[in-house]
Parts: structure tokens; sequence; C-alpha cells
């Protein structure tokens, strides 16, 4: 992830509102849209990692909370929910914690590690929704190594999204004033 820079103020909660809407936006098409899945899951978890560039971390995992909450009561499916609530809502904030504390090799085993715990939760929550996520029936090692290696290009994507939005979006909302 880019550098974090002290930012923040009053401006941070309309933007975290703004965020949640286009998080919950993102789920909501995950249903109407199931070929597309796990794009727009990647989608809905980069909402938060624009909160977190603001270093303004309470205001993500409210957001994180939020969503998961307003999912449950909105959507049409709440199975769809889970991927979210155990692993792309708040990654965003476990990979900034991380990397703000740890080298880059040993950041890399606890994203792992930490993406893995999501993965077993989602597991033992809804296993049919955990297999839905591949178009191609495995067992449930060689699902793992997948996910693992899709886990890998999921956190390297979301580093350049976060540098694109920290480089490019970030100073065309609200005037940069935030």
């Amino acid at each position: 992830m880019p550098h974090y820079h002290r930012r923040g103020g009053p401006g941070i909660f309309s933007l975290a509102l703004m965020f949640s809407v286009f998080s919950l936006l993102f789920l909501f098409l995950v249903w109407l849209l199931p070929n597309l899945q796990l794009i727009l899951y990647f989608a809905s978890s980069l909402f938060v990692m624009g909160i977190l560039l603001e270093e303004n971390a309470g205001a993500a995992v409210l957001s994180a909370m939020a969503v998961s909450l307003l999912g449950l009561l909105i959507l049409p499916d709440k199975a769809l929910l889970m991927p979210y609530v155990f692993i792309f809502g708040h990654y965003g904030i476990g990979k900034y914690l991380i990397e703000r504390r740890h080298r880059t090799g040993s950041a890399v085993v606890l994203k792992m590690v930490y993406f893995n715990a999501g993965l077993v939760l989602l597991y033992f929550t809804v296993p049919s929704r955990l297999f839905a996520l591949l178009p191609w029936e495995l067992p449930l090692i060689g699902f793992v190594v997948v996910m693992e290696i899709a886990f890998l290009v999921y956190d390297f994507l979301f580093s350049k999204a976060a540098q694109f939005y920290d480089n490019r979006i970030r100073k065309h909302l609200a005037g940069s004033h935030f």
C-alpha cells in the first residue's frame, strides 16, 4: 500500500458513508451477476482502503461493520454476504495494520495467515458459498492452494488500486479537503 499521510477531518465521515454505499452496491451486484462474484467482492473491498488512506482506521472499521449489518438487512441471499464479512470487508484494515508494523517478508506471511483464518471461518459457516467462488470442482487441498494463489494476486492488485486511488482519484474527491 502507498505511504499513509495524516489526513482526516470532518469530511472523512461523508467519504466513509459514500464508500459504504458503494460497497453495498457491489455486494448487491454479487447477487445480480453471479458470474462476476470474485470481481465484485474485490471491488466491494476497495472502498475501505480509501478511508484508511485518510488515516482514519476507526471510520474504516465502522464502514466495514455498517456494510456487513446493512447487507444482512437488504441483501436477498445472506450467504452471499459471508465472503465480505469473513474476508473482503475487513481485509484492507488487516493489510493496513500488518504492513504498518511488519517488514515485507513477515507481512506476507501474516497476511496469508489472516486470509486463511477468514477462509476457515467461511468454510465452516457457508461451505457451499465458498466452493461456488471457483467455476470448477477441486478437492479441498487443491481449493486451498488455488485460493492462496488468488489471495496473493488479490493482495497485489489491492496495493496497486490503493496507489492508483492515492495518486489519481483522491485529489478529485471533495476538492481534496479531507
